[in-house]
């Protein structure tokens, strides 16, 4: 019965990313995005303990709050106020802050880590993914390259990558890359929805590849990184592929789309892609540092782990997609 409830919830929120995205009007959007976020409640807390329960309710209250501030500057659109900030309306600067709030842009994104380290790996790549979906589309109908997106894409890529830098937590590392690579995305949006999607298709990937990994693994921690590594050879190339893709190191998939993005902007914003290039950078050193001691050192612990569990056929995927981010560059170059 739980396992149909749960079914049911996963439909209502694949529906509702596609009401809010195909809503005619700012009100049929929020509704859209009301649904949303009463169907992934349920599937947020699948594991029924204290700590998913906390995070549920941090996230819950968090969304609640930016549907509010959305709804209130829905009503000053329609109102039709002349005031404006930044050179666009104060309605749209309004309804952007509640969505980079929704989604955990830079600086508003105090409760997405803590949110990410007390929930599933399951239900962390929904938020990771498929959860962004909905707030990159809407944004993308009143977003400018103008001084406030351009302070979120800076802030956004600035704290993505110096917040994972002091991490053990695997939830954690895998939440400030994610808000890292949302700068990379919100530059994609505001040049053409094209680039976006190809980002966002590669980058939810590689994060979906990363955490069914995790969660195959039962991995939690940096230094569980030590057992699962010395497992099989299969399993170190196929977490170097996915992190070395993650942080855009060519020639690995992941690079492309940074690579058409610098390409793009070099003209027309140069210190904004000089800044995402060296938090890139930044990103690349806590992937490394991840893999480091796990490639280079054997673990400390003589002990067999046994949390540590196998699935062949998983294995054999997950590696098929990872290597794929290395073997798919000449074809795409095409």
């Amino acid at each position: 019965m739980m396992k149909l409830f749960h079914l049911i919830s996963l439909m209502f929120l694949i529906s509702s990313t596609f009401i809010s995205i195909s809503a005619s009007s700012w009100l049929g959007a929020w509704v859209g995005l009301e649904i949303n976020l009463l169907s992934i409640i349920p599937i947020l807390i699948l594991s029924k303990n204290m700590r998913s329960s906390e995070a549920t309710i941090k996230y819950f209250i968090t969304q609640i709050v930016a549907s509010i501030m959305i709804l209130a500057f829905i009503l000053l659109t329609m109102m039709q106020l002349p005031n404006s900030y930044f050179g666009t309306p104060l309605s749209y600067q309004g309804i952007s802050l509640a969505l980079m709030l929704k989604m955990g842009a830079a600086p508003l994104h105090f409760w997405f880590p803590s949110v990410m380290e007390g929930l599933s790996w399951v239900s962390c790549s929904i938020i990771m993914t498929w959860q962004k979906i909905t707030p990159i589309i809407l944004l993308s109908f009143i977003v400018e390259m103008n001084t406030l997106t351009i302070m979120f894409i800076s802030l956004s890529a600035l704290i993505g990558a110096m917040g994972g830098l002091n991490q053990t937590s695997l939830k954690k590392i895998m939440a400030f890359s994610s808000i890292n690579h949302i700068s990379w995305m919100l530059v994609a949006i505001s040049i053409n929805e094209n680039y976006w999607f190809t980002y966002f298709l590669i980058y939810s990937t590689m994060a979906l590849s990363a955490s069914f990994l995790f969660f195959n693994y039962s991995l939690f921690n940096i230094n569980q990184m030590w057992n699962f590594m010395n497992k099989t050879t299969i399993s170190k190339i196929t977490i170097l592929c996915i992190f070395m893709s993650m942080g855009g190191l060519p020639p690995f998939l992941g690079f492309f789309p940074k690579w058409i993005i610098i390409m793009k902007m070099i003209n027309i914003h140069t210190i904004l892609v000089i800044l995402l290039i060296m938090t890139s950078l930044l990103t690349l050193y806590f992937y490394t540092r991840l893999l480091f001691s796990a490639l280079s050192m054997k673990s400390l612990s003589s002990t067999p782990n046994k949390n540590f569990k196998s699935n062949s056929l998983l294995d054999i995927f997950i590696s098929f997609i990872s290597v794929s981010f290395l073997m798919l560059i000449p074809l795409i170059s095409i």
